[in-house]
């Protein structure tokens, strides 16, 4: 993260920015260049100038040093930092979503399933793990649609999901299958309708 105000509210506030580190004296500063901050997946060093030429000078280095696309991505994604558009990276978006768009999302997913006499269907509150080497055991709040079928277990339901086309991941929870709703796009709505059809149609 440039700054810690961009994730304000999602990242703990105790938890100090490269950008605070940065200003604070430390020579290097070390992290991912995808997970939070939104970008290929890469490792980004900043820092002062000396130590980072001293980096590229080392014969590592040719081993290590990413490709024209990595450095192409990571640029764009800096861009919308600087020229204050955080909302074009979709990490961002993802992490900054708001509570009442990730509820509205895990309602369409429920819809998919009501109406079948063998699904049984509700929108659930929940939390998300954020994932990756900076915080991984950060969580945020979330909603799920959580989905049991009549006649088979929460794990075999999981994996009838798993081996449709395209796959539908759940976790498996309290007796069903939760379909975490706040990494879906909406476009992802009409994908997972066309996959569970043939378990809707009884063809599955």
């Amino acid at each position: 993260m440039l700054n810690g105000e961009m994730y304000a509210g999602v990242i703990p506030p105790d938890e100090p920015s490269v950008a605070a580190l940065l200003a604070a004296g430390v020579d290097v500063v070390t992290f991912s260049g995808d997970k939070l901050f939104g970008g290929p997946q890469c490792g980004v060093a900043v820092g002062k100038k000396d130590y980072i030429r001293l980096m590229g000078a080392d014969n590592l280095y040719r081993a290590l040093r990413p490709g024209k696309e990595t450095y192409a991505l990571l640029g764009a994604v800096v861009d919308a930092y600087l020229a204050g558009r955080p909302d074009e990276i979709p990490t961002y978006r993802l992490l900054r979503r708001r509570p009442e768009e990730v509820r509205a999302l895990a309602g369409e997913v429920a819809e998919v399933f009501r109406g079948w006499p063998e699904f049984r269907c509700d929108v659930v509150a929940d939390e998300a793990l954020v994932g990756g080497g900076t915080l991984p055991r950060l969580t945020l709040p979330t909603f799920a649609a959580q989905v049991s079928r009549a006649g088979t277990t929460p794990r075999g339901f999981a994996a009838t999901l798993r081996k449709l086309s395209p796959p539908v991941i759940g976790r498996v929870a309290d007796d069903g299958v939760r379909l975490d709703a706040r990494s879906l796009l909406e476009e992802d709505i009409p994908l997972i309708r066309r996959a569970v059809a043939p378990l809707t149609s009884g063809a599955a």
